[in-house]
């Protein structure tokens, strides 16, 4: 476990290429977790992120394959563009109805079940879920609520959608 103290309220890229972090939480104060912060980690397996954090920013743990647990708290209001691209061992991650914003391929190639999408969600970028390179997988299912973006862009893409009720 590496517990990480900053006095900065932004990260960019300092943890990009750190072979041995495996199990990580951020101590409150970091507000962004700009570009390439843990890019290419490739042990990271686990990571906790402050309630203080607002936006998870431009690939941000891309690369990271041997990330299987992410959690993203109350607050966070952005998943930025590539932020989880190529996280193929996702399997545990939870996006708080705080979200209104989620980039272009910020889950290429994630397949955390249930991949449910908050309400609240105000713009879903183009091939954000369910791409997988050659196209998109008409397997993969986006769990959402009924008439909610989630479900459009679900549709839009040829995905499954699974509704669910408050």
């Amino acid at each position: 476990l590496s517990v990480i103290n900053s006095p900065d309220t932004e990260l960019h890229g300092i943890f990009e290429y750190c072979g041995k972090l495996t199990d990580v939480t951020l101590c409150e104060g970091v507000e962004v977790l700009q570009n390439f912060t843990f890019a290419w980690c490739n042990s990271l397996k686990k990571i906790k992120l402050p309630s203080t954090v607002k936006v998870v920013g431009f690939s941000c743990f891309e690369g990271c394959h041997a990330l299987e647990d992410v959690d993203i708290p109350y607050g966070v209001e952005e998943i930025g563009y590539y932020c989880f691209y190529n996280c193929d061992n996702l399997k545990k991650l939870w996006l708080p109805d705080t979200v209104k914003k989620i980039g272009t391929q910020a889950f290429y190639r994630c397949y955390a079940d249930p991949m449910i999408v908050p309400a609240g969600v105000e713009t879903i970028n183009e091939k954000a879920f369910g791409y997988m390179g050659s196209g998109f997988d008409p397997d993969y299912t986006i769990t959402g609520y009924k008439g909610s973006l989630a479900e459009t862009y679900a549709k839009e893409n040829g995905l499954k959608f699974k509704a669910i009720t408050k």
